[in-house]
């Protein structure tokens, strides 16, 4: 099979949502499925793949495939966890070979489809820097309780407790308390515990950052603040993914993807502001990662992915903090 012709089977995965995308030469066709919680004592694995299936019914196609590929949100870094997963992947596909690359890849190959730095962030946040040559690395993307600095349920977490902070008399007034309340069915000890208590409380606070984001939009100083300082925490993040695989700030271009940015220029403007700071450009997204994951799928040995495609891990090397 040439790689640019084929059935591809496209992934795209995390908490929000997983899209699957069948593409090759009797159509397109599109499904969409459940996100990934990750709770305490679950099967990612069984989790991704009741995913991966409910999408695949979706979409409606029952051919044949002849490579898999795509990024998935939080899957299993370890060696066997993922091979375990790429086998149960393969046999959804009728034994199609399988490539799973790390997360916010494909995302980087649609983007920006060449050297650069992207920030995926919706309930959680990684930035993927790729040079000229290959190589590349990650910032971030440690999940909500040690990083995802700036991303959806950063955002959300922090006007849930401006909220009450405003309510103790601890905090300034903020037009978020209302909307607080309605989200959280009341501004007292039984609501909060009842969201921590709630099947996936991680997705639920981060569904409240679009209330920050109206708020914000209505002048809101404690809202404002909350999304000045979010893009403050993803341009550190783009900056130190940049430095890590020996990006040059002043020719670097930095592109988003993600839900988060269905904020507009509300995220944006700060956004820019702050990687201006950093010596960063930010350019407009080319395509989305559904169109990267072909990119990868029709010619995984092309630069300058071809060593993440193979399987060579991100660079990790600890670099100065610039601020």
């Amino acid at each position: 099979m040439n790689d640019r012709t084929g059935t591809f089977a496209l992934l795209d995965g995390g908490k929000s949502g997983l899209r699957l995308r069948i593409d090759g030469p009797d159509g397109r066709y599109d499904g969409a499925g459940a996100g990934f919680t990750y709770e305490p004592g679950a099967d990612d694995v069984a989790m991704i793949v009741a995913a991966v299936r409910q999408a695949h019914k979706a979409s409606g196609h029952r051919g044949t495939v002849d490579r898999v590929c795509g990024g998935l949100t939080g899957a299993t870094a370890e060696q066997a966890g993922r091979c375990r997963l790429t086998d149960a992947l393969s046999a959804v596909f009728g034994g199609a070979p399988v490539t799973i690359v790390d997360d916010g890849v494909p995302a980087h190959a649609g983007a920006l489809d060449g050297p650069g730095v992207l920030i995926c962030a919706g309930t959680g946040t990684v930035a993927i820097g790729v040079a000229d040559d290959g190589r590349w690395s990650r910032a971030d993307g440690w999940g909500p309780l040690l990083g995802d600095r700036g991303s959806g349920y950063a955002i959300g977490r922090a006007g849930l407790a401006a909220a009450l902070a405003a309510t103790d008399g601890t905090g300034p007034p903020t037009a978020l308390a209302e909307p607080a309340a309605d989200h959280l069915g009341g501004m007292d000890l039984p609501a909060v515990q009842r969201l921590m208590g709630s099947a996936a409380p991680t997705v639920r606070i981060s569904a409240f950052a679009p209330a920050v984001v109206t708020a914000a939009g209505r002048c809101d100083p404690v809202a404002g603040a909350i999304l000045a300082a979010a893009a403050d925490d993803l341009a550190r993040t783009a900056a130190a993914a940049g430095r890590r695989c020996g990006l040059s700030p002043s020719s670097t271009p930095v592109s988003v993807a993600g839900r988060l940015f269905l904020a507009g220029e509300a995220l944006l403007a700060p956004l820019r502001r702050a990687l201006d700071h950093h010596g960063l450009r930010l350019v407009g997204s080319r395509a989305d990662a559904l169109t990267g994951a072909l990119r990868l799928a029709q010619r995984p040995a092309a630069t300058p992915y071809h060593r993440v495609v193979a399987g060579e891990p991100p660079l990790i090397s600890a670099w100065p903090t610039t601020d």
